[in-house]
């Protein structure tokens, strides 16, 4: 019976650590299927991410294809670009050099229209002259003509030869040959209107001479004397011509864009010192001076802005004289780069090309203030091109 007992005690105390066994391993179970769980859920994390990442990296290998073929398309267009800007370059210098062939041709033409004009005006003084002696010989012959008037016969001695009842001798009639009184003044007359001069002295008739006055010619001057003459007046002719080219009117030709649009490049121009001599430069003068960081017989024609004492300010595209804006319709709306505020000196001015984008002027430092004693004159009248032939405002 104690056999019994322990036996049943025995089982009953395997039966109770097989449960408590089986509870382990239930836990263990458990906490095994958590982690498989756990770890099947950090593979499919793994497997997002890779599956995000691989996209990610397509879409960036994308982009990088993308910007590799606009880069390539960019490169095409910059060389198609750069052979296009060659092709119009080489046209515009072809163009240029059309046109400065055209300017030459022009100048060519205007230089034989000037010699035709010189020629012609040689040969109307010719003519002038010509004239005035033929007029001379002419008043000399109507002199001589109106002194063999006065030695006419009377009409009746001019009647036609009639003959007179006796054969022999004929009766009032008109002889002839050179022993009549009036058959040399037939001739003389003939060669007077022929020749245009007065007759030699030892034709003229012995029995009426006509008087001093009526005879007398003019002394002509030798070949010496006349060439002596031309060569002075052709002297006097090219110093007045070279007192008027240094001191009066001087030809300039425009060369660049900085006065635009009141000049346009090749535009021939007169210049003339005259009005400063009297006077000093106005606002608004577009003046020919030598600029100071240029070689010599190298000119600039710029617009005159400042006069001596004013304060010139360039600010915010806009010119300020002593504080006060100042008004420029011929600039066509453009305004002023840069930015200024300076004194104009005594003696000097401020000026300014046209054309403010491109202009080198007193706004740069190697040009400054112009001194008076550097300008050359005052541009007034445009001769080329004809159509824009006219003054200069």
């Amino acid at each position: 019976m104690n056999k019994q007992k322990s036996s049943g005690r025995n089982m009953a105390e395997y039966q109770n650590e097989l449960g408590q066994y089986m509870d382990a391993t239930k836990q263990q179970t458990q906490a095994i299927n958590r982690e498989l769980n756990r770890q099947q859920n950090l593979f499919a994390a793994a497997n997002g991410m890779e599956a995000a990442t691989k996209e990610h990296l397509k879409a960036e290998q994308q982009v990088l294809n993308d910007l590799e073929d606009q880069s390539r398309r960019a490169t095409l267009q910059l060389v198609a670009a750069k052979q296009q800007y060659d092709r119009i370059m080489q046209e515009y210098n072809q163009k240029l050099e059309d046109v400065k062939l055209l300017h030459s041709r022009i100048d060519q033409q205007i230089a034989d229209k000037e010699g035709q004009q010189r020629q012609v005006k040689k040969l109307l003084a010719d003519w002038q002259q010509q004239n005035i002696l033929l007029q001379k010989q002419q008043r000399t012959a109507e002199q001589i003509a109106g002194g063999m008037l006065d030695d006419l016969p009377p009409l009746e001695a001019l009647r036609p030869y009639q003959p007179s009842q006796s054969a022999d001798q004929p009766a009032n009639c008109v002889k002839s040959g050179k022993n009549h009184a009036n058959a040399d003044f037939w001739e003389k007359k003939q060669h007077t209107s022929l020749q245009l001069k007065p007759l030699p002295q030892d034709e003229a008739d012995t029995e009426n001479p006509p008087t001093t006055e009526e005879t007398a010619e003019e002394p002509k001057p030798s070949k010496k004397q006349t060439l002596l003459s031309y060569l002075i007046c052709i002297g006097l002719a090219v110093m007045l011509a070279f007192a008027v080219r240094t001191w009066a009117l001087m030809p300039t030709i425009v060369s660049g864009t900085s006065m635009l649009p009141t000049l346009q490049p090749y535009d021939k121009l007169l210049t003339t010192p005259l009005p400063y001599w009297l006077d000093e430069p106005a606002r608004g003068d577009i003046v020919v001076f030598q600029p100071p960081n240029e070689a010599e017989g190298v000119f600039y024609v710029k617009r005159v802005i400042g006069l001596p004492g004013e304060n010139v300010r360039i600010e915010d595209g806009m010119i300020f004289i002593n504080d006060v804006l100042l008004h420029e319709p011929y600039l066509d709306n453009m305004q002023t780069e840069g930015y200024i505020n300076t004194q104009v000196p005594v003696g000097k001015i401020f000026v300014l090309g046209d054309n403010r984008t491109v202009s080198h002027d007193s706004r740069d430092s190697d040009v400054g203030c112009i001194a008076y004693e550097d300008i050359c004159g005052q541009a007034v009248w445009r001769i080329y091109p004809f159509e824009s032939f006219g003054s200069i405002e």
